[in-house]
């Protein structure tokens, strides 16, 4: 554990534009006696001693406290491309050589699933994402990525208009952590649409 606190870093991307939810932010819904993105940072905290947080609103964030020391607070460089622009800040933003990356979203993301996305990564040789795979469907903002591509992300940027995370992984060496297509693995990825859903996971 605390090899790997050393060597990875990881980023919440809080940077939505929240247009299901009449402007409510995601981040700051009640969950489990504190806030969904409260609750995110504790889960990370457990593998990482470095937390990033990407938004538009970094004033907001500032004034949160999260009980954590090490908590980086960054906006987008590149405004309103999405996702793809987060990763961008949190890469920039890092000072690991890897990077765990999540939605702020995702009320059920669990630390020893990422711990074993982690030692999975660290077996492939010179892979520079790590995205879970079931069946067809991958998630992106569940993954990690080596900071080394920053450069090739800046490249990328630059040069097009089509802003679709799948599309840059298509340029890097990109890995996939299989999983098999069970709720019990499903559930890590849920995401929060709109206000009713949180009441699914309290």
């Amino acid at each position: 554990m605390n090899l790997t606190k050393l060597s990875i870093g990881a980023a919440i991307l809080a940077g939505g534009k929240n247009s299901r939810m009449n402007g409510i932010d995601k981040a700051f819904l009640p969950f489990k006696n504190s806030t969904l993105i409260e609750n995110t940072v504790s889960i990370l905290s457990k593998i990482t001693d470095e937390i990033i947080i990407v938004t538009d609103n970094p004033i907001k964030y500032k004034k949160t406290d999260f009980n954590i020391k090490n908590i980086k607070i960054v906006s987008d460089h590149y405004k309103n491309i999405g996702p793809l622009g987060g990763i961008h800040s949190a890469l920039n933003a890092t000072t690991k050589e890897k990077l765990f990356i999540a939605a702020c979203d995702m009320p059920n993301i669990n630390a020893e699933f990422i711990l074993q996305m982690i030692y999975e990564y660290e077996k492939i040789n010179n892979c520079e994402a790590l995205i879970p795979k079931i069946n067809d469907c991958i998630e992106p903002l569940h993954a990690i990525y080596n900071k080394n591509i920053f450069n090739k992300l800046v490249k990328h940027l630059e040069k097009t208009n089509n802003y679709k995370i799948s599309r840059f992984l298509k340029k890097i060496k990109t890995c996939y952590y299989n999983i098999k297509n069970e709720d019990y693995h499903k559930r890590y990825f849920k995401n929060i649409n709109n206000i009713e859903d949180i009441n699914i996971f309290l």
